[in-house]
């Protein structure tokens, strides 16, 4: 997809600590701070979740060093659902409903999303097969302390008992933030 493709069909606000601004796809000045604080702030799941998407991606960014990635999918992974700051976290479910009228637009948008976020803050996209499967083990970890069990109809791996996973429980949303934002530019090439 070429830079000129990047003409995102709505314009959504987002907040930052100066204010508001308006989402205009790769002439937005985004701050890697305001866009972190966001995430920390926006809960999983339609927001049910009591994890963010902030303590989410600092999972995946941790369980792709966990499995060897270099530092570039290190990187990948922390920086993957950034774009969420603008999008918001749409679930599966809502995704394979979209799918029967709305995909095209959705996955337009969200890939749009990424490619500027990744070309912004130096990322890969798409996102290695590592920061994937990654994401789905963080996903099965965030299950099984939501539900108790992985739901077998979301077809998650099983969970990776070698790996410490931190659900940020009493780590407000300002310094879940900030170690984001942290592990992002500390894994920058």
């Amino acid at each position: 997809m070429t830079p000129e493709h990047f003409d995102i069909p709505f314009l959504p606000a987002i907040a930052h600590s100066k204010g508001w601004y308006q989402f205009q796809g790769r002439n937005t000045p985004m701050r890697l701070e305001d866009c972190c604080l966001a995430v920390a702030r926006l809960r999983r799941w339609t927001g049910w979740s009591t994890v963010t998407v902030a303590a989410h991606s600092l999972n995946v960014g941790r369980y792709v060093r966990h499995l060897g990635g270099t530092e570039q999918e290190i990187r990948t992974g922390y920086g993957h659902d950034l774009h969420e700051c603008v999008i918001g976290d749409v679930t599966r479910p809502l995704r394979k409903a979209l799918r029967v009228d709305w995909s095209s637009a959705l996955d337009s948008i969200e890939a749009q999303a990424e490619h500027q976020f990744a070309e912004w803050f130096g990322w890969e996209y798409p996102h290695p097969e590592i920061v994937q499967r990654a994401d789905a083990m963080i996903l099965a970890f965030e299950a099984r302390e939501t539900f108790g069990v992985n739901p077998p109809i979301w077809g998650l791996p099983p969970v990776d008992a070698t790996f410490d996973w931190h659900t940020m429980d009493g780590i407000n949303d300002t310094e879940v933030a900030v170690l984001l934002a942290g592990a992002i530019e500390s894994a920058a090439p």
